[in-house]
């Protein structure tokens, strides 16, 4: 019988990559066939690589406060708060919800990511 996956460590891990943008790591830990979903959007994760990549210039360097994890049957849900100084020198704080769900080879199958961009207008 194989062990399950420790979701905590991959939930961690899987954050821990996207504040050090090391975006290479963030598709180590992705089934090939993953699905990703960004308030009610559906994209490739090439797709999605691509916003992170530019995001990183509209928000600078990120970091997550006020975390909240959830670990279930090969699902984690995180509510965390985005924040980061804007390079005008804005500070920002965006309230995020993200739901992983993981295969049983405790690959990344789905991310769902909910995050309110009111703060940027």
């Amino acid at each position: 019988m194989q062990e399950s996956p420790d979701l905590e460590s991959v939930a961690q891990g899987l954050f821990d990559a996207f504040v050090a943008h090391d975006l290479d790591a963030v598709d180590a830990m992705l089934a090939p066939d993953v699905t990703i979903v960004q308030n009610g959007r559906s994209a490739t994760w090439e797709q999605f690589r691509r916003v992170v990549e530019g995001l990183r210039s509209v928000i600078g360097d990120q970091h997550y406060e006020n975390v909240r994890r959830v670990v279930g049957d090969r699902a984690v849900v995180e509510e965390h708060d985005i924040v980061s100084t804007l390079p005008s020198g804005k500070h920002i704080r965006l309230p995020a919800c993200v739901v992983i769900r993981v295969n049983e080879r405790g690959l990344i199958s789905s991310l769902d990511e909910y995050v309110d961009t009111a703060p940027l207008a």
